[in-house]
């Protein structure tokens, strides 16, 4: 189980390629906010994670294994396409 803050964390250092001890102040709340009001809630009903809003946790539901393998899998194809120098090299783009 990991806390709403801690994610929150997570998500910034990872965003701005940062140490998660550092990821604080402005982006931390502005990320935090959006995760507690509106992205747990919306996983918690998909069933791909569980969300105790009382107390700020998450662990993972039912489906977050096919969520996590759907993202593995298209997330490299999806940056390939929207990748301008790649898609116009490896595409024959504009």
């Amino acid at each position: 189980m990991i806390d709403a803050s801690q994610l929150a964390r997570e998500i910034v250092a990872i965003e701005e390629d940062t140490g998660v001890d550092s990821a604080t102040g402005s982006r931390y709340h502005n990320v935090y906010t959006a995760l507690i009001q509106t992205h747990l809630p919306k996983l918690d009903s998909l069933g791909v994670i569980e969300y105790q809003s009382d107390q700020k946790k998450i662990r993972p539901d039912r489906n977050f294994l096919a969520l996590a393998t759907t993202v593995a899998i298209t997330s490299p194809v999806a940056q390939l396409l929207f990748d301008e120098s790649l898609s116009e090299h490896s595409l024959g783009g504009p």
